[in-house]
């Protein structure tokens, strides 16, 4: 038998805009700026406070602010951006507020090898962090949005 061991030590961190204010659907990011990289994010609906409503959508991306982007201004043939900006308007005109944020790495060791906080660079080590984040979410209660 063969056994894969992972090891992940990680925080969820809200997205900030340049003014210092978390973003929020439908706000932009800087295509310059210290999202344009490689992420594992979600986007969390909330009535009040972010997680008073056990719902997320999580995903990964080589460049999150190009990923707003897309949600933003979904071109005809992107089917993810299309639904997803469906959804997230819906979530508004229900009253909802949502939040993104960001995977921060603290440690990732898979099989023993330490991988630092760049490997997102990695698109298979993203999706497996995505996987496990999405399989995690369910777990905890929320109604995971992925489709």
């Amino acid at each position: 038998m063969t056994t894969a061991n992972i090891s992940l030590a990680y925080e969820w961190t809200t997205v900030l805009l340049d003014d210092g204010s978390p973003c929020r659907f439908p706000s932009p990011l800087k295509r310059s700026g210290p999202y344009a990289g490689p992420a594992v994010y979600r986007w969390l609906p909330f009535r009040q406070t972010p997680g008073d409503i056990r719902r997320a959508y999580v995903g990964e991306c080589e460049n999150l602010a190009r990923r707003v982007d897309g949600y933003l201004r979904p071109g005809k043939s992107q089917k993810t951006n299309i639904r997803m900006r469906e959804l997230m308007e819906a979530l508004l005109v229900d009253g909802l507020s949502v939040q993104l944020d960001v995977l921060r790495i603290d440690s990732l060791e898979i099989d023993g090898e330490v991988f630092p906080a760049s490997a997102l660079d990695n698109r298979e080590l993203r999706r497996l962090i995505e996987n496990l984040m999405v399989w995690r979410h369910g777990r905890d209660g929320f109604e995971v949005l992925n489709a």
